[in-house]
C-alpha cells in the first residue's frame, strides 16, 4: 500500500554530509574523497546546511528533547528520496478524518461502558493503565511493523481523561457517603447499637471520644459521677464512675442504658 507520509530514517545527520569545499580543496579531495571515488554508486544531493541560510524545518526527529536540532531542508529531501525508492511511505489509518473521529469516539464510549461495570477505583485505575498501554503498543507495532499511522495520542488522552473522571468521581462519592454516614451516626451516637457500629469503624472512632467528652462529669442516677466511658453494647454504655454517696467517692464500674 502506497502511503502519503515520509518515513524518516532518523534525526539530523543520519545521512553522510560532505562539506562543499572538500570538492574544491585538493587536500580533502585527495585524502577524504579519494579523488571522487567516495561518491561512486551513490546518489548525491546538494543543498545548504549552514544555519546562516535558515533552511531548517520541523520534523519527527527535530526540536525534541532527545534531538533538539532542527532538520535541514536537504535532509528532508533525502528522506523523501529514500522513501520513494524503498516504497515504504507511511499510511494513515483510517484515511478520512471523519472516520478517525468516529473511531476515537467509539473507543472512548466503549471504554466508558467498560469502566461503568466496575465500582472499585483500583479496578478502574488498572483498566485505564492497561487499555492505554495496550493501545500505545498497538500503535507502535503498527507503525514499526507495517507503516500504519493509527490514531494514538487522542485515544490515549481520552482513556486517561475518562479513567481519571471515573476515579475522581468514585473518591468524591465515597467521601460524601462517609460524611453523610458520619452525620447520621453523630446524631444517634447515644444509641448502643450505633456505638457498637462505631467501635468497629476506625474512621469514626473520634465520635466515641466526642461522646466520652459529653458524658464525663455527668451524674448517673444522682449518685455516680462519670469519669470515663469504657464501652457500649447491647446492654447500654459502661462507665468508670465515682460513687458520690459513699465515703471517699470510690471508683466503680456502672452500666446504664442511658443517662
Amino acid at each position: 500500500m502506497r502511503g502519503d507520509f515520509l518515513n524518516f530514517k532518523g534525526p539530523t545527520r543520519t545521512f553522510t554530509q560532505v562539506p562543499f569545499w572538500y570538492v574544491l580543496d585538493p587536500d580533502p579531495w585527495q585524502n577524504q574523497l579519494d579523488q571522487g571515488q567516495f561518491f561512486q554508486d551513490k546518489i548525491v544531493l546538494i543543498g545548504a546546511t549552514a544555519k546562516l541560510l535558515q533552511d531548517f524545518h520541523q520534523a519527527p526527529f527535530s526540536e525534541t528533547l532527545l534531538h533538539p536540532e532542527a532538520m535541514a531542508g536537504i535532509e528532508i529531501l533525502a528522506n523523501d528520496l529514500v522513501t520513494l525508492r524503498s516504497g515504504n511511505a507511511l499510511s494513515q489509518v483510517p484515511t478520512q478524518g471523519w472516520l478517525r473521529a468516529i473511531l476515537v469516539f467509539s473507543m472512548g464510549a466503549g471504554f466508558s461502558v467498560l469502566l461503568w461495570r466496575f465500582n472499585r477505583p483500583v479496578a478502574r485505575l488498572g483498566w485505564t493503565v492497561a487499555i492505554s498501554s495496550l493501545w500505545f503498543w498497538l500503535g507502535y507495532g503498527a507503525f514499526m511493523g507495517i507503516g500504519y499511522l493509527l490514531p494514538t495520542g487522542a485515544p490515549i488522552l481520552g482513556f486517561m481523561v475518562i479513567g481519571g473522571t471515573f476515579i475522581v468521581t468514585d473518591i468524591v462519592t465515597e467521601q460524601i457517603r462517609k460524611q453523610r454516614l458520619r452525620a447520621t451516626l453523630e446524631q444517634y451516637v447515644t444509641s448502643p447499637i450505633v456505638q457498637e457500629i462505631i467501635s468497629q469503624q476506625d474512621d469514626f472512632q473520634d465520635l466515641l471520644k466526642l461522646r466520652e467528652a459529653e458524658v464525663i462529669g455527668l451524674m448517673l442516677g444522682n449518685r455516680y459521677r462519670i469519669v470515663r466511658l469504657l464501652g457500649s453494647g447491647g446492654f447500654g454504655e459502661t462507665y468508670v464512675a465515682e460513687d458520690t454517696q459513699r465515703p471517699g467517692s470510690p471508683i466503680c464500674v456502672v452500666n446504664s442504658c442511658g443517662l
